[in-house]
């Protein structure tokens, strides 16, 4: 992305000078420069409507959103240098998380071009596989992960209570992270466990039950979820498979919270609703046929593709707006630390990045997630939580109990339902 590797070099070129100015100032102190937390862009308001398509140009000199550091080291930021320091020389940290190569991307390669000196072993793994590692490396003691992110929730949720996990404020040394004002939802909604302390949530969400072509179907002819029932829809209305889809088995579990496993049994034992092996399916013959007017598992992310290459059907989907559509909060886009870390210093410094203004608005133009931070746009327009459209559901934290609740028994009875019919 063009604008935004010429803004990562004016953040770069600024950490030099910062750097040079430190030496300057610090008469007889080591000349050595060591990298300095001002390379951290400075914030910006996001517009009433941003574009989807590249990142907003940024000013190097506007005001922070929250209140900068003044020109004299702060004992934070003497902190931070101390942390640095000591994190090139453990020169590593580790983290098991989620297995998109576009997370991947981020929290692994983009890190190490702002921070040379330090690797990240990052091991990218599928929910299931996930949990039953971090649970049996965790009882055999051998549990050698800086990092959690977005892995192994449960896990997670036991180890805190028995404290297992680090609070995370002990880990962030850099103003304007942890402060209320700059997470969308407040302070308390950044946290997913009981305790509010040990698993921070940086990514928002809003997630529609149902995206549709609204030159076939306008969107105020469906008012209320129930009208989904509707056997004129049938094989109408397509279903990434909820079974192995992520996205397909949360946008399910709102049919099923509303209708129960009677309402899924209508919709494909009754109605016909069809079902396609992934979400890259799906949006293609939704793009490219006329056969589908509703769509569960949509992966919206991918729209944009479709529209740079001129499918006029593609600027024809919405995501459904009727009452009960939409769900908002907070993402599974979280991290945690267990206790007895074996890097902690690199760990510090990867925390304070990722969680800072510089590493959100990438995860937010390159990830396809929204930043929980305010001061970050969102990248995909229709991902940040409109309350006007949307009901406020944080049904990521501990509280909630998602998978329990919602998301293993619509698997479950879409498993049964599906396999009945030999689909």
């Amino acid at each position: 992305m063009k604008i935004r590797s010429i803004w990562l070099r004016i953040a770069a070129l600024a950490a030099v000078a910062a750097a040079l100015g430190i030496v300057l100032a610090a008469c007889g102190s080591d000349p050595t420069p060591t990298p300095q937390p001002t390379a951290t862009p400075t914030a910006m308001s996001a517009p009433a409507q941003p574009t989807p398509t590249s990142p907003p140009a940024m000013e190097p000199t506007a005001t922070p959103r929250s209140a900068a550091p003044t020109a004299t080291p702060t004992p934070a930021i003497s902190e931070y240098e101390k942390t640095l320091a000591a994190a090139m020389e453990e020169g590593v940290v580790s983290i098991i998380g989620h297995e998109s190569e576009l997370r991947r991307a981020i929290l692994k390669d983009e890190f190490e071009k702002r921070f040379p000196g330090i690797r990240v072993e990052y091991l990218g793994l599928p929910g299931g596989e996930a949990d039953a590692r971090c649970e049996s490396e965790w009882d055999a003691g051998a549990f050698n992960y800086d990092v959690v992110m977005a892995r192994c929730t449960d896990f997670l949720f036991e180890i805190a209570d028995e404290g297992g996990l680090q609070p995370i404020s002990d880990n962030v040394l850099l103003p304007n992270i942890l402060e209320e004002e700059l997470w969308v939802g407040g302070f308390d909604e950044s946290y997913l466990d009981t305790q509010d302390e040990y698993i921070f949530s940086f990514g928002a969400f809003s997630l529609s039950i149902t995206w549709q072509r609204t030159d076939l179907l306008p969107q105020d002819e469906i008012t209320m979820i129930e009208q989904l029932l509707d056997p004129k829809y049938g094989p109408k209305l397509g279903f990434a498979d909820p079974r192995t889809d992520f996205l397909a088995n949360y946008q399910a579990a709102f049919i099923y919270e509303n209708a129960g496993e009677e309402g899924l049994r209508t919709l494909f034992e009754d109605n016909g609703a069809r079902i396609f092996g992934d979400g890259a399916q799906l949006i293609d013959t939704m793009v490219r046929t006329d056969d589908l007017w509703l769509a569960v598992g949509f992966p919206d992310h991918r729209l944009k593709s479709f529209q740079d290459a001129g499918l006029e059907a593609a600027f024809n989907i919405e995501a459904t707006k009727f009452e009960n559509a939409c769900w908002m909060g907070r993402t599974n886009g979280f991290v945690a630390i267990p206790v007895g870390n074996p890097h902690p210093n690199a760990t510090k410094i990867w925390m304070n990045w990722v969680l800072g203004e510089e590493a959100q608005y990438i995860w937010s133009y390159d990830s396809g997630e929204a930043s929980a931070r305010a001061d970050v746009p969102p990248g995909t327009s229709g991902r940040f939580p409109d309350p006007t459209q949307c009901n406020w559901r944080n049904f990521q934290t501990e509280e909630f109990q998602v998978s329990t609740r919602l998301l293993n028994p619509t698997r479950d009875a879409v498993t049964r339902i599906l396999d009945a019919l030999g689909s």
